[in-house]
């Protein structure tokens, strides 16, 4: 895999199965965007936002496993739960030590495997956090529910599977 934006479709899919829509690169928290977030709110009623149900953060890298452990380490401080989603080939060498420190910062981990057709595990469950979401997050991710994906030069739509 030579790309994060690979495993994309996979987690898109996985997000869509459990009732969530997909927000590409929102800041979740202060420091730095969220590769993706899957968003569930509750039914909408009038022209009011509704309510956000639930927020599962997730950061996509290839192989920094310290960067990826302390970027969904923030954003599990803002959502529902957060994970880490790396390739399998990655995963496959991970030692019992560097999976109790996904555990131990309670993040989730996934293992996406784009060779095998979106072959997805969930090696990892993440802690849930049961603290309210703020309202400035919830309108944003509400607003940007069905934007575009930022390509290097231009906009382009995320292709789901």
């Amino acid at each position: 895999m030579s790309s994060e934006c690979q495993m994309r479709p996979a987690i898109v899919k996985w997000l869509a199965d459990m009732g969530h829509l997909p927000v590409f690169e929102v800041h979740v928290n202060r420091y730095h965007p969220c590769d993706i977030a899957g968003v569930k709110f509750d039914e909408r009623l009038g022209r009011s936002i509704p309510e956000l149900k639930s927020l599962i953060a997730i950061e996509l890298k290839l192989f920094r496993v310290a960067d990826v452990i302390q970027q969904a380490s923030r954003n599990a401080a803002c959502a529902t739960c957060s994970y880490a989603a790396m390739p399998k080939s990655t995963c496959d060498l991970f030692t019992l030590k560097t999976v109790r420190r996904f555990e131990e910062a309670g993040i989730g981990l996934l293992s996406v495997d784009v060779d095998g057709g979106f072959v997805f595990e969930e090696v990892v469950e993440p802690q849930v956090n049961r603290e309210p979401i703020c309202d400035r997050l919830r309108k944003n991710l509400w607003r940007r529910r069905n934007e575009p994906v930022r390509g290097p030069k231009k906009f382009v739509r995320e292709v789901t599977p």
